[in-house]
């Protein structure tokens, strides 16, 4: 109903970070092209930090089908969700190596290792981007500092990029801390750079003109704190809430309902999750 209210092709606010579209302001401009200039120079270890919400996930997407539309190697990886042994054998199928079913963990290792170390030989370096990499275990980390230690007598064939919430970056180890050579940080978007986003996002999505005014961008910016996510969330609310009200545009009053709403929506999620435990 949104949709076809506003005159949309496709919601412009529900997207995820896997999916083509992506803002890129000044802030993600700037992060995208550090991280070019650390997968080209082929630097061992970069560090990418934001709030939750900031726009992580999205940019490391972002910046991975870039280089594969440029024909470069990068693999995309969630640490939460894996294991030490599970981040090696899907490392190493990536890259292309056939592992039988009776492979061990050690065969598995040194596969990776050489073929890592083939790729040096050959120039042909590999960008592994890992996210969430602060709810990744002790173990899992290790290995990822075992990988940017083998063969140091040739040129690094592997740049690591890890992805952490800045308020627990520091759960990656020192260790990891002391060999990066890079630290990204994603700050929030200002009023303008949240304009920017919704008329690009609306654009995108089919809309012909501008449907949220000045001052209504500016008090979703201070709601949302110019995080991404709580962006999206927002102005998703406040485009429904103008279809029931049957708004031609969005304006402070329907901010401030869609704040409301998604509050109340986040206070009855907490109730339930509570109850339930």
């Amino acid at each position: 109903m949104n949709d076809a209210y506003w005159g949309f092709n496709h919601p412009p606010f529900q997207g995820t970070p896997t999916e083509p579209f992506f803002h890129c302001g000044q802030i993600h401009e700037e992060a995208l092209a550090r991280l070019r200039f650390l997968a080209e120079n082929q630097r061992s270890l970069g560090l990418l930090v934001g709030a939750s919400g900031s726009g992580k996930t999205s940019l490391l997407h972002a910046f991975a089908r870039s280089a594969a539309q440029n024909g470069e190697r990068v693999v995309l990886m969630d640490l939460s969700s894996l294991g030490p042994d599970q981040l090696i054998q899907q490392l190493a199928h990536h890259i292309g190596i056939r592992l039988g079913n009776a492979t061990t963990p050690f065969a598995t290792w040194r596969a990776l290792v050489d073929r890592l170390a083939e790729y040096g030989y050959q120039r042909s370096p590999t960008v592994l981007l890992l996210d969430n990499a602060d709810e990744a275990s002790r173990n899992v980390l290790g290995h990822v500092v075992r990988l940017l230690q083998f063969e140091p007598a040739i040129r690094s064939p592997l740049t690591i990029i890890l992805a952490a919430n800045t308020n627990r970056f520091r759960r990656i180890g020192q260790r990891l801390l002391d060999i990066s050579e890079l630290r990204l940080e994603l700050g929030a978007w200002s009023a303008a750079e949240t304009a920017e986003y919704l008329d690009a996002a609306l654009q995108s999505a089919g809309a012909t003109r501008t449907l949220f005014d000045d001052a209504a961008a500016v008090r979703l910016q201070i709601f949302s704190g110019g995080l991404a996510s709580s962006t999206r969330r927002l102005a998703e609310s406040a485009l429904a809430i103008g279809v029931t009200r049957n708004r031609s545009h969005i304006d402070v009053a329907t901010v401030d309902a869609a704040y409301k709403q998604v509050c109340m929506e986040s206070c009855v999620g907490i109730l339930e999750g509570l109850a339930a435990a």
